[in-house]
């Protein structure tokens, strides 16, 4: 309108506001088009409204030099050019679209088929690729080998390590080199062929991994994490964690380190600093743990699951999950993972191939069937209907039974032959070895608040009720709890000081067995004269006796998972997992062992892999593997 911005006539500026009119009156005039063909018609200027005069819409049009002549604003209008308004209109489409574009969601990854690699149910854990074999740990009943397994036909061979229960640890990026820890705790490495072997270090206890360019390593002490040149030289420690650390992993452009601690992922940078939750508060009630990072590290690939505990090698599975790390201009990744799994098989492991096209998992779906061993007709057969559960442990008067179902892990009371089952505990808690009060009244176990928690005391009334700890305590560790006979003591292996313990229930007071350094699994004697340990390192099963205050030791027996008395103290059974698997025993009173049952082909499962226990007649009873453990190709789609 080519108004004045101090002395407005028409518009004025009201700040903060807006706009306001200001005019007091105006004439309008009312141009008509004109025809060319036709003469022009007359027009009637007759002021819609008697307030508005002629006056000043003449005068505006003079001093804003605005044609009033309807020829010259015809002519204005032919000179404006024709594709403006339609050229307008697909630039503001355009614009549109790459708005849309930069922060529309992306299509989330999902898993589209899988195919099954390995087809012989043998135990394996895959620690890397290099894009045509997998190099796992395997076990079988009778020892830990590493081994490969050719991808296209599933074949798995060893690999020459030349020493005893290797446990494979991570594998260089270029799928070269493997890193491995014996039963001793070092760190080495050696070649993917095999060959000679180059120590990291001295001492291991939790993680593993390599960095991207594969010039050096990370693994952790205790809970410190150090790094070091590939080679082992040049050691230097990052950082504290407060923790044991397990399932570590680098980001693929070495700037993070990713691992589980307790039962969550954590996060910090590759120098140490900022060690933080990854996913804090997500999800509620579950444990995460297991991650991997994709090639390209757009995806974060990891397991969870509502049940995930301290638990053994057949029990730990989840569902598979991936978080969603792509970076765009305008757009913020989602913040919370996207599930890729939901099927009946538990899935552990996950390995990314080196295209990121596919997710190499374990998938199991655990199961065993309870066994007993009949000395008379030497015949193995069902026990309580061949259910899958181990643990069994018998009421005073053997009237009554009470297992653990695997692998849900809960804990039931029943009739001796089965019938109308109690539940006593609930999950996730995963009760391991109950026993039987010898009163009758009270059942205890251990068991693991979380994964990667210490196993800790607990005892449940017998006919159902309040779980509770047995000794409260902040730091403890305590494994394999028995009564004495009397029922006024339990002896238990304290696994923060490596050695044997009695608690007096009554005074809550903790008396250390002389001599039990670096002993384990004890064993109060029925006729309540001895107690059985097992001395690992040396495959020896010791008794100390407690009115003599002295320890011997009994005949060397294969090496053994269980150590279990007889309901008589005549015999201690075990069950050897050696190059002959089976149960057998020794004679306390003529320290001889003796074969009872071979075992050859047998495939065992349960919590800790295998499970042998005595009924009150001292039959062994075992579990053995009905169920599925085979690695996977997941195909992971990415749009």
């Amino acid at each position: 309108l080519r108004d004045d911005p101090d002395k407005p006539r028409f518009v004025e500026t009201v700040i903060g506001k807006g706009y306001r009119f200001v005019m007091q009156s105006i004439d309008v005039e009312v141009p008509t088009v004109v025809q060319h063909q036709d003469p022009p018609a007359p027009i009637n200027t007759t002021p819609a409204n008697p307030v508005l005069t002629n006056h000043f819409a003449t005068d505006h049009a003079a001093n804003n030099h605005i044609p009033t002549h309807d020829g010259e604003k015809d002519e204005r209008r032919k000179r404006l050019p024709v594709w403006l308004l339609p050229a307008a209109g697909v630039l503001v489409l355009t614009l549109a679209g790459v708005v849309w574009y930069l922060i529309r969601p992306l299509p989330p990854p999902r898993i589209t088929g899988n195919t099954q690699i390995t087809h012989d149910g043998v135990q394996r854990w895959v620690a890397g690729t290099d894009g045509q074999r997998l190099f796992v740990e395997q076990h079988r009943f009778g020892g830990r080998t590493a081994a490969q397994v050719d991808i296209s036909t599933g074949e798995a061979t060893d690999i020459p390590i030349p020493v005893e229960g290797p446990s494979l640890c991570a594998v260089s990026p270029d799928g070269h080199t493997l890193m491995f820890s014996p039963h001793d705790g070092t760190l080495w490495t050696v070649s993917a062929e095999g060959g000679s072997l180059r120590r990291l270090t001295e001492k291991l206890n939790g993680a593993q991994a390599w960095y991207p360019d594969g010039k050096s390593v990370v693994y952790t002490i205790d809970n410190d994490v150090f790094v070091a040149r590939s080679d082992g030289t040049d050691i230097r420690k990052l950082t504290s964690v407060g923790g044991p650390v397990f399932d570590m992993d680098y980001s693929p452009d070495g700037k993070t380190i990713r691992y589980t601690q307790g039962d969550a992922l954590w996060e910090m940078s590759s120098s140490g600093s900022n060690p933080h939750r990854l996913l804090p508060g997500w999800p509620p009630s579950s444990s995460t743990c297991c991650g991997r990072w994709t090639p390209d590290g757009q995806f974060f690939i990891f397991v969870e699951g509502n049940e995930l505990t301290e638990a053994g090698w057949n029990v730990k599975a989840g569902q598979l999950w991936a978080l969603d790390e792509r970076r765009r201009l305008f757009r913020r990744p989602p913040a919370e993972p996207v599930r890729l799994t939901a099927d009946a098989n538990g899935w552990w492991d996950p390995t990314l191939s080196k295209d990121g096209r596919s997710i190499f998992a374990r998938g199991v779906t655990p199961r065993g069937e309870l066994l007993r061993y009949d000395p008379k007709t030497k015949t193995i057969d069902p026990y309580l209907g061949g259910i899958s559960a181990e643990f069994l442990t018998f009421s005073p008067d053997g009237k009554s039974v009470a297992y653990v179902t695997f692998p849900q892990g809960i804990l039931w009371r029943a009739n001796r032959d089965g019938s109308a089952p109690v539940q006593m505990t609930q999950p996730p808690m995963y009760p391991v070895l109950p026993r039987w009060s010898p009163d009758g009244s009270q059942i205890v176990f251990m068991a693991s608040p979380g994964l990667h928690r210490p196993n800790v005391m607990f005892v449940v009334p017998a006919q159902g009720g309040k779980t509770q700890r047995l000794l409260p305590r902040e730091n403890g560790q305590e494994v394999d709890p028995n009564w004495s006979p009397d029922g006024r003591k339990v002896v238990f292996w304290d696994g923060v000081h490596n050695d044997i313990r009695i608690l007096d229930i009554a005074s809550h007071q903790v008396t250390t067995l002389p001599g039990s350094d670096r002993l384990f699994s004890p064993r109060w004697s029925p006729d309540g004269r001895t107690i059985a340990v097992y001395d690992p390192p040396n495959c020896l099963t010791k008794l100390f006796d407690i009115a003599m205050k002295r320890w011997s030791t009994l005949v060397k027996a294969p090496p053994g998972e269980f150590i279990e008395w007889s309901p008589d103290s005549r015999y201690i059974y075990t069950f050897c997992v050696g190059n002959r698997p089976g149960v057998g025993r020794i004679n306390i009173e003529k320290n001889k062992y003796e074969r009872v049952v071979d075992l050859k082909g047998f495939r065992p499962t349960g919590y800790i892999w295998t499970y042998m226990g005595l009924d009150p007649e001292g039959a062994p009873l075992i579990l053995r593997d009905t169920g599925l453990t085979d690695i996977y190709a997941l195909t992971l789609e990415v749009k």
